[in-house]
């Protein structure tokens, strides 16, 4: 009898053992186990064991939907006669089922309803409240620029590099749109500046460097009196005062408009204002919510979910209680994902977030482990669907590799890709190593950063700009907000730069050069002489005056400006530090260089043939020449090679350890690399980690001493003697395979004996020989041929010679009523046959000829009715039936004939009373 338990193992899940499928005749074991899925079912298609699923599955005809999995608490399917709300099969309650008024505001999903459930009409002005109308309700292009009322577009609400040239009409950025110091000379095209943008005395002496000549000097004299002119051409303060007439034609057209303005939608009449004129609104920029802070996350915060259930809205985790945590969020809850040692675990929000293409998401959560074990990574991200919600791959937004047992912050932004119309927000724990490890997570987030039809975060990016829509006159550019950043190099030309814009303040020191100057006089040139032949106490510098070359007290020194200098003399050459520090050497007793090279082919390092080549600490020279008194030092290289046709030889007291290039890690612990060779001989192999790997194309063979691929010779093959053998494939060499064992050999799963805590695995094999089958645990042993077949039992090697089954008694697979159907009484008279067949001795074909006759009968004088399905044998619980229905005819027909023979009985008594009394008469007579 099935026994289902409920939170068992653990919370959540849903146990069962003991449990049959009997169908169409046929009984199928259902493995004992458990699931903390919501629908467990069977399939006639695969019938030996259970199906789970969180989604109501499809159910073919011959299918069975067994339990239902309540949080832990099970209902068995086929034997309920109350009706669980998750039993209902998806979209097969319509409309015309519901009664009036039934669905209420509670049942109602967030963001189920859609503009396509809405009638026209629908929703008029006292439906919509006030401020209910945000970013995401506004149509792509429906705020247009009449919309925007002048200068309410201002700094903050541009992005970053959002305004370009192209949105720039020409003159808008008049000069007090210009920082002060915006403008570099990278900005400045070449060419740009003429002598009408240089003020008067703009240039003075500090600005010209010394290796301009007179000349030039005379001809900008020359040009700066030509342009006297042009100089007078500037703006006067008359010509500014001009500009009063403008303005009052601006208010003219400010009062010929102040109807229309009337019409615009201020706060309190958005949605009159909408319906008096659809076509032509003007909504304030302060009444337009520019921000989209909608949580797209279901149950984000698993505050109202009980502790020890799953999460509402998730496809697995476990809600667990912050209380008593040291590292907490503030909240009561989080949401727990259990370590996996083989695979990753992806707990999925259930809820579908529609996307598009190119939209962008930004994500967040609050994590945090119970430990740092393991090596598996977490992630937050999506389950992506096409537009018929088929699933076509995951989207990972941010990874997290380090753990951590303190609550941290993780965001990042998602990018939609291209065939993408719908993504799942999923949290990942991958493949952990280990199974002691839980990721805990809190406070998710996920907002729309970006889409075609948003302007969200504040974000007026330049495709939402129309061309030349920031001009001057619009004020959409503040006083000095286009800083030196903002400019392009040689973006500035001379149709920017007003006449005397230019003034001596704005020119750099030595900023002039020949090329900029037409002539300089001779006095601007410093010269010295040079007498004699030799030199005595004097410096030698270089072009740039940073270098000098002097002889002092037997060296000769070479001095940089920053003070470090080389000695040369012959005893050597040194170099120093400007601290006085020796920096390198090159004598008889030491060379000190960052590098040691050669111009010709080799670099050789040539000791006596008694001594060494040896690589030591710099400071353990100098030192006796014993080899246990340096300190010594790593060599790199890319291949050593050893001499020619002779034997390599690498000598240490300890072990030769192959590693990484910083040999010991900081924490003591060593990294190990890969040795390559042909033959390695050793006494013995030790692996450095848990593990030892022999990796082979093939076969690893165990073989005679010297034996390699490629010998003409037969190898000798070598036992191997081990613990455990792990192994995909195990083949006898030869002939027959010999498992030895001094009890029993057993199959079990990879983990081996573990403990006691044995997990048993099946053995298939073609034939098994054996001296007996023993039930290794449970209760019953199963011989199981396929649904058409037989269990058969024939003597070794043979397919056809049956032999006898002893066994206390023979039981049928059922005869309780509640187990069958098509039940009818078998009427026919079976005396007849009984009559006419004929029972037999006989022996086999196949049998001795002195062996035992058999008793039997012949299945061509009896009825279909009672053999096997094969046709060819006779059924035994059929033909003992049968003989039952025989034995009843009989019981018949001896129940008339008790009934005559009492009767004649009777009549005989009454027939000798009858001659009593004719005696007595006769008698008397």
């Amino acid at each position: 009898m099935v026994q289902v338990t409920n939170n068992s193992p653990s919370a959540g899940y849903i146990a069962w053992k003991d449990c049959n499928i009997s169908y169409k005749g046929t009984v199928y074991p259902i493995p004992d186990g458990n699931t903390n899925l919501t629908y467990v079912y069977w399939k006639f298609s695969d019938p030996d064991g259970f199906y789970g699923s969180n989604a109501y599955p499809t159910l073919a005809a011959d299918d069975l939907l067994v339990f239902l999995n309540k949080n832990g608490i099970h209902l068995k399917v086929p034997n309920t006669s109350v009706l669980d709300g998750s039993l209902i099969v998806p979209e097969s309650i319509y409309a015309d089922a519901l009664a009036a008024n039934i669905i209420t505001t509670e049942h109602l999903m967030a963001g189920a309803v859609t503009t396509n459930k809405l009638s026209a009409g629908a929703v008029t002005a006292n439906t919509i409240a006030a401020d209910a109308i945000g970013a995401t309700a506004i149509a792509a292009d429906a705020i247009l620029s009449e919309h925007i009322q002048a200068n309410q577009i201002i700094a903050e609400h541009l992005a970053v590099n959002s305004v370009t040239a192209r949105v720039i009409a020409a003159d808008a950025i008049g000069a007090d749109a210009i920082a002060a110091n915006a403008v570099l000379a990278e900005h400045i095209k070449a060419g740009t500046i003429t002598t009408n943008h240089i003020s008067s005395a703009g240039i003075d002496v500090s600005k010209v460097i010394n290796a301009a000549t007179s000349s030039q000097i005379s001809q900008i004299n020359t040009r700066i009196t030509d342009q006297d002119g042009v100089i007078s051409q500037k703006a006067t303060q008359t010509s500014v005062n001009l500009l009063t007439g403008r303005m009052t034609t601006a208010e003219g057209k400010i009062t010929t408009q102040a109807g229309q303005i009337d019409l615009k939608v201020d706060r309190d009449g958005v949605i009159a204002a909408i319906n008096l004129q659809p076509g032509s609104v003007t909504i304030d920029a302060r009444l337009v919510n520019i921000a989209d802070t909608t949580n797209l996350v279901d149950n984000s915060t698993f505050e109202d979910d009980v502790v020890g259930s799953k999460p509402k809205g998730w496809d697995g985790g476990l809600t667990v209680s912050q209380a008593g945590w040291g590292s907490n969020t503030g909240s009561n809850n989080a949401m727990q994902i259990d370590a996996n040692n083989t695979r990753n675990t992806d707990i999925v929000q259930e809820k579908f977030i529609e996307v598009s293409a190119g939209d962008q998401l930004y994500l967040e959560m609050d994590y945090r482990n119970l430990n740092l074990l393991g090596s598996g990574g977490m992630y937050i991200g999506t389950k992506n669907y096409d537009a018929k919600k088929q699933h076509i791959g995951w989207g990972a937004v941010t990874a997290i590799t380090t753990k951590t047992t303190t609550f941290k912050k993780q965001s990042g932004t998602y990018t939609v890709p291209a065939n993408v119309s719908y993504v799942q927000i999923r949290v990942t724990f991958s493949n952990n190593g280990e199974t002691t490890n839980k990721l805990y997570v809190d406070n998710l987030i996920v907002r729309r950063k970006n889409n075609a039809d948003l302007i969200v975060e504040g974000a007026i990016t330049a495709n939402h700009l129309a061309a030349n829509s920031i001009t001057a006159a619009n004020g959409a550019l503040a006083n000095a907000s286009i800083t030196r950043a903002k400019l392009q190099n040689a973006i500035i030309g001379t149709a920017q730069i007003e006449d005397g814009t230019i003034t001596n303040a704005k020119i750099g020191n030595l900023a002039v050069d020949n090329a900029k100057i037409s002539g300089i006089s001779a006095n601007k040139i410093n010269a010295g002489y040079i007498n004699g032949i030799d030199v005595y106490g004097a410096k030698f510098r270089s072009s740039d005056g940073l270098t000098n070359l002097e002889i002092i007290g037997g060296n000769v020194r070479l001095t940089q400006t920053g003070g470090s200098y080389v000695n040369m003399n012959p005893d050597g050459v040194y170099g120093y530090n400007s601290s006085g520090s020796e920096r390198f050497r090159m004598d008889k007793g030491l060379i000190t260089s960052a590098a040691l090279g050669t111009s010709n082919s080799n670099v050789y390092l040539a000791p006596d043939s008694a001594n060494e080549v040896r690589v030591v600490d710099l400071s353990s020279i100098p030192s006796d020449g014993i080899a246990e008194n340096y300190s010594y030092r790593p060599i790199r290289v890319q291949g050593v090679r050893f001499a020619p046709n002779g034997n390599g030889y690498l000598g240490t007291e300890g072990e030769i350890r192959i590693t990484s290039s910083g040999f010991q890690q900081p924490d003591g612990s060593y990294v190990y690399r890969p040795l390559r060779a042909g033959n390695i001989y050793g006494t013995s192999f030790i692996s450095s980690t848990t593990n030892a790997y022999i990796g082979a194309d093939n076969e690893v063979r165990f073989v005679n001493k010297g034996f390699i691929d490629g010998d003409v010779s037969t190898p000798t093959y070598r036992p191997l003697r081990c613990g455990d053998i792990t192994a995909g494939h195990i083949a006898s060499d030869s002939g027959n395979m010999y498992v030895g064992s001094d009890d029993e050999v057993r199959i079990v799963s990879r983990g081996g004996y573990n403990g006691g805590n044995i997990t048993w695995r099946n053995l298939r094999s073609n034939l098994l020989y054996a001296n007996a089958i023993d039930i290794n645990t449970g209760t019953h042993v199963y011989i199981r041929p396929t649904s058409g077949g037989e269990a058969k039992v024939t003597s070794t090697g043979t397919t056809g010679d049956f032999r006898p089954i002893r066994a206390r008694t023979f039981t049928t697979d059922t005869s309780m009523r509640e187990n069958k159907k098509d039940i009818e009484v078998f009427s026919e008279d079976s005396l007849d046959i009984f009559r006419n067949a004929q029972i037999y001795t006989y022996r086999r074909l196949n049998d001795d000829p002195f062996a035992f006759k058999q008793l039997g009968m012949m299945i061509d004088e009896t009825p279909r009715i009672i053999h096997g399905e094969a046709g060819d044998s006779f059924d035994l619980y059929a033909l003992t039936a049968y003989m039952g229905k025989g034995i009843k005819d009989i019981i018949t027909i001896t129940d008339k004939h008790s009934d005559d023979i009492n009767w004649l009985k009777i009549e005989n008594q009454y027939l000798k009373q009858k001659v009593q009394q004719l005696e007595d008469r006769l008698g008397a007579a």
